[in-house]
């Protein structure tokens, strides 16, 4: 039936309020939840239709503008009419377009219908095009007779029809004069909201086709970035703290991203045709409810004590509800979901606004941040409304920057939650580290106080007159102590590499020197056992090097322990070989045995922090797991490389480089004059220790023949009638080293120079044979050895003894090292003042006692000492307070007295301490005669 335009006229403009404030309504509410797509651009109605006509003839369309082609159109319902077939019986009505089938005429959902509509186009208008959205359903629209759009297939059954939604653009590029007819066919039988629910609009062609461009370059740039967004934080999740705000954030990005382009325009459809409608319909709905519930779960995770618990779950349970009826139920019943969701939404929104205030509140870190965003989102809500009711001209950019700017502050949330949690934890690891190192710091001091006692008094007590069996013992209780120690200094050490930030400090060394200084430390651990240690060095490696010495040993003892450990007899071996990288020169050094060796599937252990081959609590084998780790740090901090092969039941090899430089120091080698043109024998069943042994005299003029065998040199008799003298060891297979020079002495009646070289045990056993000129003991110098056999032809039948007991091989001599010394020694601890009293005595020293700081400041003012042994931890005042008194006390013109720490800290930073307190030396406990008669001749030199 025909109405009047008047009454067309008012129910239009009722209609379109009512859209406004309900229909479209919930568009704003999810812009405002922040799970809604960027908007269509709207433009306001000019030129409205009525009674299916449409007059633009004033309309200017080169001006870019749009024309939203809404009114009252010609309504054929339950007829699908093709162009021309239009005739005056067929029954219709004006009905409101855009507007839901059920919202006027009360139609059913479910149905179809035909639209038309005749519009008088400007004369000499440009070329136009049509925007065309999507209808929840199918559509077919015709322009003057000719199909411009379809979506999906129209039909007038449901199972004929198939459903599509795409936005779309049509080209009207065929249109002849001004008049256009178009023709609208729409088919729906699934989705609640049947009917033509959204503008056409017309215009230039330019406009619309850049328009539509625009629209889906904004959806794309904001896809790209929630995608990548989400995708960074799903990765900071996995690889960092396992954060469950930064998970959720993650999942709220990325589920976001898909309604980007998987709703309001649809972008997805036009990248992947044919996906079906059940699908897409499906998955819009889902990933609102999705949005909302994670959304919900990362606030209740970032704000946990803002946040109400029951709220929440009541939320996240609706919202469950919602996503499953989105997947069962048919998209008729699911489609109604939306409105009374608003309810949720707007609940939650007001609820979440209300959390971020107390956040802020509440000091609670990115708070600001999170109601920084939720103000953004209400005011792209208002200008969002604005321009919808006409009050403001549509900008894509501010509804873009307006969504960006969301993400960029909650995003900033988790930044800065990240950086307050990082620097917290900073804090906390720093003050773990302060702790670590004074438990370490006091678990070392007070177990190195009564080591000092057993080791130091152990040390005197083997100078003593001692049956065997008591010597035994003495010698159980030193080594059982020094192992003690070792672990110690081994713990220590780690605890300092994990803190320093190591690098090479270079100062000259000699690599010979170095090298027996280990071996002289490591062989008084192995003493029991049958083992050769070797080094050789290679002619292009010079002997006097600049490197990081100490570090270097450091490597060399734990590496040349660690053999002796696993080694019961055979040799030890150090190669240094020399490689040159560019610029650089790196030692090239093997460390090697003939020990146990290591079972392939357990190498990946060694260098594990308390990791050892074999863990079991029937392990044959003790330590920490520590050394070789320590040594690993160490090469690779200086920009080296370590590495072991290992064959079980025939020994271990370490390989490992280490920087070094060349020295402008050069070392004189000693001219071993009284050595040329001799000739001697060499017995030894180690072919290693003969192969150097044979280098080493040869660059020193001396002619050396050797034998592994002691019956092959006793048959050689033609042979040996030459030579000026032999080097024996003293263990051999078969007979031993005194067996032959008995046979030497007695039978050859041969007075050749005869020099033993035997372990540390058998030392007094080869003197009482007196068949030896020269006996040394194992492991021996190289230099020194050949310094021996050269003043054996100074001094013929000259005998010396060199015994255990001090890196450079001599015997203590327990006569004053310099001039009488006024000594004090400020120690709170009896055992350590028995030591101390007794090495001091044992070196003709006497020395007063002070059992604290306090008194030792009192005693040092009122006596004038040339030397203060002073220990840091002490009663009343400890030892840096007391130092600081001494030398303040102390007038101009007076002799201040040598005060040399004597304690058991060891840590670089005690070391840092007592310098800065005005200390002159440092001595680590536990201390022994070497130690002690070192600093003595170090700041008191006898000629002095």
């Amino acid at each position: 039936m025909l109405l009047s335009p008047l009454w067309h006229k008012s129910i239009y403009i009722i209609n379109l309020t009512v859209r406004n404030t309900v229909f479209y309504y919930h568009r704003w509410l999810l812009a405002l939840s922040l799970v809604w797509g960027l908007p269509v651009v709207c433009h306001s109605q000019e030129y409205p239709v009525t009674n299916g006509e449409l007059w633009l003839t004033e309309a200017q369309l080169e001006d870019g503008s749009l024309i939203a082609l809404d009114g009252d159109w010609e309504f054929y319902w339950n007829q699908l009419i093709d162009p021309g077939g239009f005739t005056d019986s067929l029954e219709f009505t004006y009905h409101l377009f855009p507007s839901l089938w059920n919202e006027n005429d009360r139609l059913q959902v479910f149905g179809y219908a035909t639209y038309r509509v005749h519009i008088r186009l400007p004369d000499n208008a440009p070329s136009i095009a049509l925007s065309i959205p999507d209808y929840y359903s199918s559509f077919r629209i015709f322009a003057n007779g000719e199909i411009v759009a379809e979506n999906g297939t129209v039909a007038t059954t449901k199972e004929a029809y198939t459903p599509y939604w795409a936005h779309t653009t049509a080209q009207l590029d065929k249109i002849e004069g001004n008049e256009l007819e178009l023709v609208l066919q729409i088919s729906n039988f699934d989705h609640s909201k049947g009917g033509g629910v959204q503008s056409i609009y017309l215009g230039n062609k330019e406009t619309i086709s850049k328009g539509r461009e625009l629209e889906l370059a904004y959806a794309f740039a904001l896809t790209g970035c929630l995608l990548m967004g989400g995708l960074f934080f799903f990765g900071l999740y996995l690889f960092g703290k396992h954060e469950k705000p930064t998970l959720f954030f993650s999942l709220f990005c990325l589920v976001f991203s898909y309604r980007m382009v998987g709703s309001d325009i649809y972008p997805l459809h036009g990248l992947i045709h044919n996906v079906p409608w059940i699908i897409t319909t499906r998955l819009e709905y889902v990933s609102l409810f999705l949005c909302v519930l994670i959304f919900g779960w990362y606030t209740r995770s970032l704000y946990k004590k803002e946040t109400s618990k029951v709220l929440i779950q009541t939320l996240s349970v609706i919202s469950t509800i919602c996503i499953i009826a989105s997947l069962t139920l048919p998209p008729f019943y699911f489609s109604q979901i939306i409105r009374p969701y608003f309810v949720v939404i707007i609940v939650y929104i007001l609820y979440a606004s209300w959390v971020y205030i107390l956040g802020v509140l509440h000091n609670k870190p990115g708070s600001r941040f999170a109601l920084a965003s939720t103000g953004v989102v209400f005011l792209v809500f208002i200008y969002e409304m604005g321009v919808y009711l006409g009050y403001a001209e549509k900008r894509l950019l501010v509804s873009f920057i307006g969504y960006i700017a969301f993400f960029f502050l909650q995003s900033l949330i988790l930044s800065y939650r990240f950086a307050f949690t990082l620097k917290r934890e900073k804090r906390k690891a720093e003050a773990a580290l302060v702790a670590k190192s004074e438990f370490l710091s006091t678990m070392s001091h007070e177990i190195r106080t009564p080591l000092n006692a057993v080791i130091g008094l152990s040390g005197i007590l083997s100078e003593t007159k001692l049956n065997d069996e008591q010597r035994e013992f003495i010698n159980t209780i030193r080594v059982s102590g020094e192992g003690l120690l070792s672990i110690i200094n081994n713990i220590l050490d780690f605890s300092r590499l994990d803190e320093e930030t190591l690098s090479p400090i270079y100062s000259d060394t000699d690599l010979p020197e170095l090298v027996e200084d280990v071996f002289d430390l490591v062989a008084s651990t192995a003493s029991q056992k049958n083992i050769d240690f070797i080094y050789d060095i290679h002619d292009k490696v010079p002997h006097y090097i600049s490197t990081d010495a100490p570090r270097l040993q450091q490597v060399l003892i734990n590496l040349v322990g660690n053999a002796a450990k696993f080694t019961e007899t055979g040799e030890i071996l150090v190669r240094f070989g020399h490689e040159r990288v560019g610029s650089s020169n790196w030692l090239e050094i093997t460390v090697s045995d003939t020990g146990i060796g290591i079972p392939e599937d357990k190498i990946d252990r060694l260098f594990k922090r308390f990791s050892q081959v074999d863990s079991s609590t029937t392990r044959k084998y003790g330590g920490t797991g520590l050394g070789l780790v320590i040594c690993k740090k160490i090469v690779q901090a200086f920009g080296g490389s370590i590495d072991v092969k290992s064959t079980p039941g025939k020994g271990t090899t370490f390989h490992f480089t280490y920087p070094f430089e060349l020295s402008h120091t050069t070392k004189e080698q000693t001219p071993y004059t009284r050595l040329q043109g001799k000739h001697f024998a060499a017995l030894d069943d180690n072919e290693t220790n003969l192969q150097i042994l044979t280098k080493q005299c040869q660059k020193a003029g001396l002619t050396l023949t050797t034998y592994t065998h002691p019956e092959d040199f006793l048959a050689d008799k033609a042979h040996t009638d030459t030579l000026d003298g032999a080097i024996i060891d003293m263990q051999m297979p078969g007979m031993n080293g005194t067996s032959v020079a008995r046979i030497v002495r007695n039978e050859w009646k041969s007075q050749i120079k005869l020099v033993l070289i035997t372990s540390m045990l058998n030392v007094s056993e080869a003197i009482k044979e007196q068949h030896f000129d020269v006996t040394l003991s194992k492991p021996i110098r190289q230099s020194q050895l050949l310094e021996q056999l050269n003043q054996l032809f100074k001094e013929p039948k000259t005998r010396k003894t060199w015994e255990p007991g001090t890196t450079k091989r001599e015997k203590i001599d327990p006569t004053p090292v310099a001039r009488d010394l006024r000594i004090l020694i400020a120690e709170d601890n009896v055992f350590n003042q028995k030591v101390a009293l007794k090495i001091l005595e044992r070196l003709g020293q006497e020395a007063d006692v002070s059992i604290n700081g306090k008194k030792a400041v009192e005693r040092a003012v009122s006596t004038p000492y040339d030397l203060i042994f002073m220990d840091m931890n002490m009663p009343e005042m400890d030892g840096l307070e007391a130092t600081e008194h001494i030398k303040a006390l102390s007038k101009p013109g007076d002799k201040t007295p040598i005060i040399i720490a004597m304690t058991a800290n060891v840590l670089d930073e005690h070391m840092e301490r007592c310098f800065q307190a005005g200390m002159d030396d440092f001595l680590t406990k536990p201390v022994t005669i070497n130690s002690v008669k070192e600093m003595l001749e170090k700041w008191f030199p006898a000629h002095s």
